[in-house]
């Protein structure tokens, strides 16, 4: 009888230790989980930043050199997948050429022509043209993020907002768009083309 309470006075203090370990453990997990969370909120937050930078400096210097930029050409290029048959012909063509030494028979790359700000291919640029266009009513930067899905809180929510304020900005530039008063802008009236362009 004796020898029968020991071993389960062992076994329990078996399992207390048990216990003690795996709730140690757990608690450690949990704390290096939002050590993790948190890395990765903040690498969110400097991606969308890093790509909200990239754009308005793209779209800056389209304005100045009136046409595409070379980023803009490479993701078009990596965006359009050739067909395979041309891609099987130009390595081979490619393959020959090295064996002969021979010059190139493939025609070097058209020259993009000049390109209207309407025009863009920058995807934020015609999105809020369809965002202003739809909505029937004047709208602030904040509202035209949410409506586009873009986030509007915290540090990736202010670098959004702040791109389509900029957007915005140019917009009214090329009068596509009015702002009126400050802050609020609209889709310019009477501007058949901007809604026929983003429809």
């Amino acid at each position: 009888m004796v020898s029968g309470r020991v071993d389960e006075a062992e076994a329990a203090e078996g399992l207390h230790t048990a216990v003690r370990f795996y709730t140690r453990k757990a608690e450690r997990l949990r704390k290096r989980q939002a050590e993790l969370q948190a890395q990765l909120e903040e690498l969110q937050a400097e991606l969308t930043k890093a790509s909200t930078a990239r754009d308005q400096l793209d779209e800056a210097l389209r304005e100045i050199v009136g046409k595409p930029t070379s980023l803009s050409s490479t993701v078009r290029e990596q965006e359009a997948p050739a067909p395979a048959a041309e891609t099987a012909a130009t390595e081979t063509r490619t393959t020959a050429q090295t064996k002969r030494a021979a010059p190139s028979r493939h025609p070097g790359p058209r020259q993009p022509a000049a390109v209207k700000p309407e025009d863009k291919p920058v995807e934020l640029w015609r999105e809020v043209l369809q965002v202003l266009a739809t909505s029937g009513r004047p709208m602030r930067a904040k509202e035209i993020a949410a409506a586009l899905g873009r986030p509007t809180k915290g540090k990736a929510g202010t670098s959004a907002v702040e791109t389509v304020r900029a957007t915005c900005k140019r917009q009214v530039k090329h009068g596509r768009a009015v702002e009126e008063p400050a802050g609020v802008f609209e889709i310019a009236r009477g501007d058949e083309a901007v809604l026929k362009g983003v429809a």
